[in-house]
């Protein structure tokens, strides 16, 4: 995190300022009916659902940890939030998806609210036409239910491929390094459905590295090329007694180490790979 981007940006001033007011009595109840008021209006103006959902998000400690509020947590993400995962308004599509990670601790009582929340970030992630910023939100979320969430595990396992592919072709396209975390997670938490999709996995992850490190902004794009290098390591380790797959991803592994030793711009991190 960024504390001085998040020094002259108001919305992270706002959102300090309401966790701050919520630690105060008789806070948090006006300001939670004021903010369900805007979400149950179907004729609220997407700004001002936008805002509504960040305001519950910045409330997530305070809704979890109370006795008076926390049982029904699960049943105000299901009435309200999940839906909105659909909204035609792409930045209250991207606010509800940050909305549910910061409730992935939550307790759930209901598994069929889990299903729902995970099921709705993985079509965002599925959808063609989807936005960038959309994804990423969903993607890091995703993650977050996976951590958090042992019941989402059952959910996510069908489309471990696609999701991973998907996060690959974020990284390409915007180079948010904060996104290989989530295949990391990925590799971590579904080890059989990884393997044989590792090789296919390590060819784009290649292919992604040599771009960025070939790129004219190499320094702009540093963090998220570093950030590639032990998800590689990771699948090298995953498919050690897999040789069969072990031949492909070495394969692809090679190339960017050529690169790497060819290079005159070769950072600690780099090297990691030929060590």
């Amino acid at each position: 995190m960024d504390i001085f981007e998040d020094l002259h940006n108001p919305a992270a001033g706002a959102g300090a300022l309401l966790r701050g007011l919520a630690k105060r009595k008789d806070i948090v109840q006006p300001v939670l009916a004021f903010t369900i008021q805007i979400l149950q209006q179907s004729s609220s103006d997407p700004c001002e659902v936008e805002g509504a959902l960040r305001m519950i998000g910045e409330l997530n400690h305070q809704l979890t940890k109370s006795k008076k509020y926390k049982k029904d947590v699960e049943r105000m993400l299901d009435a309200l939030i999940i839906s909105r995962l659909r909204d035609s308004s792409k930045f209250v599509r991207a606010r509800a998806a940050w909305c549910l990670k910061e409730y992935s601790d939550a307790h759930f009582h209901t598994k069929s609210i889990i299903v729902k929340v995970v099921d709705g970030l993985i079509q965002i992630m599925c959808a063609a036409n989807e936005e960038l910023p959309v994804k990423v939100e969903s993607a890091l979320a995703i993650q977050s239910f996976l951590e958090d969430q042992e019941r989402a595990h059952a959910v996510v396992k069908p489309h471990v491929r696609t999701l991973v592919l998907q996060i690959l072709d974020i990284v390409s396209k915007a180079q948010i390094d904060d996104v290989i975390s989530v295949v990391d997670e990925l590799l971590e938490q579904f080890v059989d459905e990884v393997i044989p999709v590792a090789a296919e996995v390590a060819e784009h992850l290649s292919n992604l590295f040599l771009e960025i490190l070939t790129s004219d902004t190499i320094d702009d794009r540093t963090p998220a090329l570093n950030s590639i290098i032990p998800t590689l390591g990771s699948i090298l380790d995953l498919v050690e007694d897999h040789r069969e797959v072990m031949v492909h991803v070495e394969a692809s592994v090679l190339k960017p180490i050529n690169c790497i030793l060819t290079a005159s711009h070769i950072g600690e991190d780099l090297l990691l790979l030929v060590v």
